[in-house]
Order: structure tokens, then sequence, then C-alpha cells
């Protein structure tokens, strides 16, 4: 071959090459730009709708989570939320589920009517949260179910004292502390820098309006679904997308929470037991939505004590006023009155007071549901007169503050309808407040008790022991030194019971004070008795 036609060739193969780099480079731009006009972006809506129970439905949860985090063509998720809350576990789950995705994609939460409780926990997982200026927004706390009463049988036998019932009445309100705390937490972690009051004003457990949330920090705009749909959009770097409902993707079914929330129904005890079946529940949920009867548990004496019960005695225990309290729970009181030398005895709606007051020193009454007549009024009046002594436990979390204002106000006290909390200093939770005694001949050797739940007692006579000055009504929502153990000559007023009970007598100095309540039965009073 000459050296002209080896140049020649050399220049078409040259030119050959060039076309088809040219012509790859074309193809490869081509189906690459087809590609990617196919490929489309997607904006997921993930809903939390109505009430979160454990199980089953927090794996949804889940699900859909995953679905989002492996799915390259979603570019954003929106957590559209209208829940009351739930189980706490569940939504705390949710918090930590929705946070772990913020991290890996952009998600903004929306608020719709409501996000109380454990929805509100559930909207702390995102970095934004819309909420309409109307939605109720907050109500940071929780409820629990205190663990039950079990008496041991010979058919089952237990290793410990703690296997049937996992914890105690007292280690109870300090398990509800940490379940706060673990919602206090979040809040601060995930608000940090957007708050605008104080931590402690939310813990209350406010419920907001949307604006009210926005201008103190809770959320972070005001909007729609539609407005944060927008702004996920525009973090996510995309002008054209879809918007996909998860759970109609993965066609799942509606929970029961779902369901129950949809038809307006509250729960029951049942539906809180499988909400959250473990042996205390432990729920982030705002209580408007549980049923009136679940806060009616107490079952009046009468009705829980068989057979005959003593009529004889000189400290007569009253039956007849439908009294809610629970009388396995009074062992310790009863034994320390025979201990002393009394014989209690019950005065049940049958029986004639009169007669039964012949020779007895003391009349109690414990959370008495019932009012006193006239004629059982004018008995005791004149047993009083005699020097007998009138013990009254009232309980305002049961509301028994007008039947025992129906006997109380003839001997000058009168017992609030509200009752008083302390953010600060309590036992375990708000409504369990410390009590300080006054300098008193009787009460000398009690500095100080735990009550739970109690009210305020005002009236004729002597303050016994008071609240520290930062305890608050809940009423009027104001700080002072309330009274809430009142005497007026031979009436002793005590506006708790439960404190009195035996798992609680180990509390503080609560077992002495018992004790002086006893010793109060044959006490000589000095000041002549004051009559309403």
């Amino acid at each position: 071959m000459s050296g002209y036609e080896s140049r020649n060739l050399k220049k078409i193969l040259i030119v050959l090459i060039s076309l088809i780099l040219i012509s790859s480079i074309t193809i490869g731009w081509l189906l690459l730009k087809e590609e990617k006009e196919e490929r489309k972006n997607f904006i997921a809506i993930i809903r939390v709708e109505g009430y979160l129970y454990g199980g089953g439905v927090i794996n949804a949860y889940q699900r859909a989570i995953n679905y989002v985090r492996y799915n390259d063509s979603i570019v954003a998720v929106v957590i559209w939320i209208d829940s009351p809350g739930g189980s706490a576990a569940a939504s705390e789950e949710l918090y930590y589920n929705i946070r772990k995705l913020s991290k890996e994609k952009t998600v903004i939460a929306s608020i719709g009517d409501l996000a109380a409780s454990g929805g509100y926990f559930t909207a702390l997982g995102a970095p934004i949260i819309y909420a309409e200026p109307t939605s109720l927004v907050g109500n940071v706390g929780v409820i629990g179910r205190a663990p039950s009463i079990v008496i041991p049988s010979e058919y089952m036998i237990e290793t410990g004292p703690n296997k049937l019932i996992a914890y105690t009445l007292i280690d109870f309100p300090f398990i509800l502390r940490q379940a706060f705390q673990n919602f206090l937490n979040a809040v601060n972690e995930s608000r940090y820098g957007k708050l605008k009051v104080n931590l402690s004003e939310v813990a209350t457990g406010r419920l907001f309006l949307g604006y009210e949330a926005y201008e103190i920090g809770l959320v972070d705009k005001l909007g729609s679904l539609g407005d944060a749909l927008g702004e996920a959009a525009e973090l996510a770097g995309v002008e054209e997308y879809e918007v996909i409902d998860v759970f109609r993707v993965l066609e799942e079914e509606d929970s029961i929470g779902v369901k129950l929330w949809r038809q307006g129904e509250k729960l029951s005890l049942e539906e809180l037991k499988k909400m959250d079946p473990r042996p205390i529940g432990i729920y982030a949920l705002s209580p408007y939505y549980i049923e009136d009867s679940f806060w009616e548990q107490y079952a009046p004496i009468n009705e829980t004590i068989k057979g005959e019960l003593p009529k004889k005695g000189d400290v007569i225990f009253d039956m007849a006023h439908r009294n809610a309290y629970t009388p396995i729970l009074l062992s310790e009181f009863m034994g320390r009155l025979v201990s002393k030398g009394y014989k209690p005895a019950f005065y049940s709606s049958d029986d004639d007071l009169k007669e039964l007051l012949q020779g007895a020193k003391a009349f109690i009454t414990i959370v008495p549901l019932a009012s006193f007549d006239g004629d059982e009024i004018e008995t005791l009046k004149d047993f009083v007169e005699k020097g007998g002594k009138i013990i009254m436990f009232c309980d305002p979390s049961v509301l028994s503050y007008a039947a025992c204002n129906s006997l109380s106000i003839e001997f000058g006290a009168y017992f609030s309808t509200s009752y008083l909390y302390n953010m600060e200093e309590n036992f375990g939770v708000y409504r369990n407040i410390y009590v300080h005694f006054r300098n008193d001949t009787l009460f000398y050797n009690v500095s100080e008790i735990v009550m739970f739940t109690a009210s305020s007692i005002s009236g004729n006579g002597k303050s016994i022991a008071t609240t520290s000055n930062d305890t608050y009504d809940s009423i009027t929502r104001m700080p002072s030194n309330y009274t809430v153990i009142f005497q007026n000559g031979n009436f002793l007023g005590v506006s708790d019971s439960t404190f009195i009970l035996d798992p609680f007598l180990r509390v503080s100095n609560n077992s002495a004070f018992l004790d002086t309540v006893i010793k109060f039965i044959s006490y000589k009073v000095e000041t002549k008795q004051n009559r309403g």
C-alpha cells in the first residue's frame, strides 16, 4: 500500500471513530433525557390520625416510614396529624422514627384539627411543624393506670412480692414522672431555640390554639396541608411532583384507633387496656377523649364488704353514705385502733345512728358521696356536744366535697371544690403535694406528710397543716399556703384520704400522722367547741 493510500485510510478511520463517539454521546444524552422526563417526583403523606395504639398499629406506621425511606422517587414527606394521642410508648416510637427519617429526607409535620399529647409528641419528630390558626396543639403530659391490688392465691404461686403487679403503688408516680420527663426532653430538643416561653408553662398540660402555639414557639408556621406540601417541595428542590398517600399505596386497613376516632367514640377502660396492655398503662393522651366511667372506678364500701359487720364499738366507721374507699387498704388503721384498745364498728343506712353512738368515742367518715340528712346532722352535733369526736376525710379526686360539706359546715369547715398542686415540689407527680404542720400540742411529732390529691379547707377554727406557698389551686390558679387539715374543737377535717391507706402510710411522716389521729380520739380538747 502506498503512503498516500495509508494516509487516506487513517483519515477515514479517524472520521468513523469520531462519528461513533458523537453518536454514542448523543444517544446517551437522549436516553438520559428520556429517563429524566419519565421519572416522577413524589411527596408522600403519612396520616397520623385518631387514637395511637401500640402493637400492630405502630407496626403499620413503621412500614409506611420504611416505604418512604427506601423509595428514591419520594423526595419529601409530610406527616399529617389529627390525633389526641394514645399509648405513650407508641407516641414516643413514632417521634423517634420520624426524627430518624428527617435526617434522610425532607420532613414536615402538618397539624389538622388536633395534635394533643401524643399527637404533638409525634409532630416533634419533624424539624418544621405547621398548624392552622384554630388547630388545637399541646396538652403535653402523660396519664396512667395504677397497678391493681392483687390478693395472693394458693392456686397460683409467685416467686416475689412484685411478681403479680410488677410495680408498687408507691413506685407508680415516679414511673409516670419519668415518662413525662421523656416527653419534656423531646419538646426541649425539638423546639430548642424556638420556644418563647419557659418549658414549665408547657409542662402544665395546657392545650393551645394554633395561633397561640405559633406565638410561643410550639409550632413553626401557620398554614394548611397545602402550604406544608409547597414548602416540602421547595426544600426538596422540585417544582413538579405528585402527592401520594402512603397508607393507600400500601393498602393498609384503617386501624381500630382511626375507626373509633372517625365514629366520634371516646375510649373505654377496656380500650385503654388494649391500647397499652402492659401491667400499668401509660398514655400520652388527652383525658377529654376517655369515657366518664373511667373516672368512676371507686366502688362504695358497702358494695365491697361481704358478711355481717360489727355494730357495737367505740369507734364508728361510716358506711351509710356510699363511702368511696377500699376497705382492705384500711387494715393498718384498724389494727392500730385495736392495739390502742378501741373496738371498730360500722354504721350502715339501716342502722339507728343515735343508738350506735351510745358509748362511742369517735365517728369516722371517709369520702362520703351521699349527703348527711337532717336527723343525722342533729345526732352528730349532739354527739360532739357531749365530747365525741368526728374525723372526716374528704377527697377531691372523687368529688366528695358536697357530701362532706353537708356535715362539715355545721362544725365551721368548708372543703373546696378544687384540688391543689405543685409543679416543682411534689412526690412523683404534681398532685402529690408535701404538707407542713404548724406548731400544735397534739401534732407536735409530725413535721411533714405527703397528700395524694387534696383540697383546701376554709373555716372558723384552727389550721393544723398547710401547703408550701408555691402550691396552686386548680381553679383560681393562685399560689398560697393552703390549709389541708383543720380542727374546730372535737371536729377534725382532712382533705385527702389516700395517704392514710396502707401502701401510702410508709411515705414521709404519714404513719406518724395516723398515730396522732388515733390519739385525737381520746385527746381532751381545751377550747370550747365552735358550732356552725
